[in-house]
């Protein structure tokens, strides 16, 4: 295996692994952002902002971002942890432009519709009621709070409803 490390002039960071039995690629985008730079009033917004990045862009509504990786019979996801959030997508490597195409596309021109907005609380609403009925997820939130105190890593990814329903375009 071959991995390679390129700095573009811009700043960004282009790591490469080349596996030559396999035949797929994978495309992420890894961002520094995660509970540990976010404040108790924003709690979230890192996460909240991951899910509406798959929401639509101006060339493509949220189903045609679905379609276009399914087409391919690809995947493409993301997560937020408390350091990072990371946004990939996966197929075989005949479609690596697409996936770049559709990660740049949504990483650079989402439109943030304020419709998609409402309705995405209410979808992570539903996902920070799932935690706490979940006992091993309640714990781990309530752990990170009591050992990180008042510092951002003490936060819940996710959020908290009263922060969650705060979110708005301004």
């Amino acid at each position: 295996m071959t991995v390679a490390r390129t700095l573009l002039d811009n700043g960004v960071a282009i790591v490469t692994e080349q596996v030559p039995w396999l035949r797929s690629a994978t495309v992420g985008i890894w961002v520094p952002v995660g509970s540990r730079a976010e404040t108790p009033a924003d709690s979230g917004i890192a996460h909240f902002i991951e899910h509406m990045l798959f929401k639509g862009t101006p060339r493509r509504r949220a189903v045609d971002i679905s379609r276009a990786i399914e087409s391919v019979g690809g995947a493409m996801n993301a997560y937020t942890s408390r350091e990072y959030t990371y946004f990939f997508a996966k197929s075989m490597e005949k479609d690596f432009s697409l996936l770049v195409d559709l990660l740049t596309d949504i990483y650079r021109n989402s439109l943030f519709d304020e419709a998609e907005l409402d309705r995405e609380k209410g979808v992570i609403l539903q996902e920070i009621l799932m935690v706490d009925d979940t006992p091993e997820e309640y714990l781990h939130d309530y752990f990170n709070s009591a050992y990180w105190g008042g510092h951002p890593l003490g936060l819940p990814v996710q959020g908290t409803a009263e922060s969650v329903e705060r979110f708005d375009r301004g």
